[in-house]
């Protein structure tokens, strides 16, 4: 019995020092200041629902180089996609450009 405490007793600590670095580097997430503006004059109104990006590219503030190049999508109103990609593979940031 005193073994098998000793044993959950040390899982525990090492449990303790892994949620530690994780709570510490999503602090640091969650801290981190946007890179994005909101335009001057933003247009409030959709005029017919579909999305057009032409020759887009973008990079974040810090980036060395844009984690999209040369995006072309044509989205007529009503028109389901899909968008896939691996992890880190700037699926959210083309999300996030749409109401840019």
């Amino acid at each position: 019995n005193i073994l098998m405490s000793l044993m959950m007793v040390s899982m525990i600590f090492v449990m303790l020092t892994m949620s530690y670095a994780s709570a510490k580097r999503i602090a640091e997430v969650l801290q981190e200041k946007t890179d994005l503006t909101n335009p001057e004059k933003p247009v409030e109104e959709v005029s017919n629902g579909s999305i057009v990006f032409k020759n887009v590219d973008f990079a974040y503030k810090n980036g060395s180089k844009p984690v999209l190049k040369n995006i072309n999508l044509d989205i007529k109103s009503g028109e389901t996609i899909g968008i896939i990609g691996g992890t880190g593979s700037a699926k959210s940031s083309l999300v996030n450009l749409i109401s840019r």
